[in-house]
Formats: C-alpha cells, structure tokens, sequence
C-alpha cells in the first residue's frame, strides 16, 4: 500500500509506471452523538482506502477529514466546508492526480452529506479530463449485506443511522485496533427524538436506513423524499436509533467485508478502457 505522504516523490514516479489508479477517502468531522469521536466518517474511509489498497496496487491520498455537515453545526465541534469547497478541493487533488498521470480515482466517502456534491463531480472531472471517476458511500454498501455483518434487528430499531449500532461498532473495531480512545459506551443511549413529527400528519416518519434528511411518506411506497431539516430539529443529542448493542466484532466484520466488496469494485474499474485526453494543471 502506498500512501502518497508515507512516500517520497521518486518512488511515487516508480508506482506511477506501475499504475494508473488512485483512491481518494474523505469523511467529515462532525457530532456523533455523545459517545463517539467527531472523526469517525473519515477515520473509517481512510481504513477502506487501505485497505482496498492491500489487495490492487494503487497510489492512496491523504484523508480528507472535514466534509460539508452544516446540518450539525448546532452542536459544539463540529467542522463544516462549504458545499462550493468541498467539491473545489476534491477537484484539485483528482486533477493533481491526472497531472502526474493517474487515469481512473476512486473515491471512498464516510459522510452521506457529501455524496451529491461528489457524484456531480465525478462526472465533471470526466467531461473535462476524461478519466474514469467513481465515487462510492461505503455505509449504503452494508444495507445489502446485514444477514452476513449480523445486523438484521427488528423493524424500527435503525441499526443504520447516525451514530447508531452500525456507526459505533465501525468504530470500536477501529479503536481496538489503533489502541486509541474513540468510543465511550458508557455514554451511549437510544436516541430520544429520532424522528421528525408533524402535526396531524401519521403517516410521515424518519425513513428507518436512510440519512436524517430523507423520509418516508406512505402514500409514496418506496420512494423517499428529502426535507431540508437542521439536525437540531431532528435530534436531541445528534443520535438516531440505538448504539448499545454495538460490538467491535461485529465493526470487524463490516470493516472486512465492505472493504474487500470495494477492492472488487476498484479491480472491475481497472478494466473500463480510459482514453484520457486533458492533463491539467494546477493553478
């Protein structure tokens, strides 16, 4: 695995013959509730992003541990980009990347707030450059795999949401790991208002695996509409669902399994035919 700030400018020349792949992570620094670090979205990316890269050789990026998360800026620590810089400053580092040579980024993001501003940018970046660029949310990944993770709770508890069982077992997995403070289980409760209640409307609630900002409406069926909500007026204490039965083995099993799920995904993008027809440079 070569991080490109673990290694020095020749041998990244070196691996650049080798290799026209890259992946960049990014997450967010923000509220998780009040028994988790404000790092975790980008601290579990930058674990994906190594470890997809012990199974391809590739060139990996630093973290980029701030996001766009204005909607937790009501609670004290949390860092926010504007929705403009955020999608300026992954748009300079891909390009630095095509600049020295690499064809295809694959982005691993930690943070749902993030998402639009990278799909669109992915398909900028090929318009204009025409590298291949992907971008993937690592956590919408374990939806389809909650059997095998050994997630599947009863209907409602969320296991999925914001700093709920999910979230905080990823980051006890990454804590035993790096024997490093991150999680406070004696401080971890089932959120109190984790939904958002309308006044004589029933039938709207919080969708029960989706971002805090898409609902579920049942005259819809399966599709999910987004409101535009601050988190303060969705969340008490900035947590959805329950923690508690969090385990650091069951983070150890999403960890592994989301992460050799990607390095499949980044050998398949290895194979898309890339014409690359614009090096930029960086201004």
């Amino acid at each position: 695995m070569a991080r490109l700030d673990h290694i020095t400018s020749p041998d990244a020349a070196a691996l650049l013959t080798r290799t026209d792949f890259a992946i960049v992570p990014i997450g967010a620094t923000e509220q998780h509730g009040p028994h988790l670090a404000m790092g975790l979205d980008y601290l579990a990316a930058e674990w994906l992003a190594e470890r997809v890269a012990r199974d391809i050789e590739c060139l990996v990026t630093p973290v980029i541990p701030v996001g766009f998360s204005r909607q937790w800026m009501g609670f004290p620590g949390t860092l926010s980009l504007r929705h403009d810089t955020v999608a300026a400053v992954v748009d300079d580092i891909i390009k630095s990347l095509i600049h020295h040579g690499v064809d295809r980024v694959l982005i691993i993001n930690g943070h749902g707030r993030n998402s639009a501003i990278l799909n669109d940018l992915c398909l900028k970046i090929r318009y204009e450059t025409g590298a291949l660029i992907s971008h993937v949310d690592w956590f919408k990944i374990v939806r389809a795999h909650l059997e095998a993770v050994g997630l599947v709770r009863p209907a409602g508890s969320r296991p999925l949401a914001h700093a709920s069982e999910l979230e905080t077992a990823v980051m006890l997995a990454i804590q035993a790991e790096q024997e490093r403070r991150l999680v406070w289980m004696d401080r971890a409760r089932v959120g109190h208002r984790d939904a958002v209640l309308f006044e004589g409307v029933e039938a709207l609630e919080m969708a029960p695996a989706e971002t805090p900002i898409s609902v579920r409406f049942e005259p819809f069926g399966g599709y999910y509409p987004s409101l535009g909500l601050d988190g303060t007026e969705h969340s008490d204490e900035g947590l959805l669902g329950d923690p508690t039965p969090a385990t650091a083995e069951t983070g150890a099993r999403v960890l592994e399994l989301v992460g050799g799920l990607i390095a499949q995904y980044a050998v398949a993008l290895q194979r898309v035919p890339v014409t690359v027809h614009a090096r930029p440079d960086i201004y």
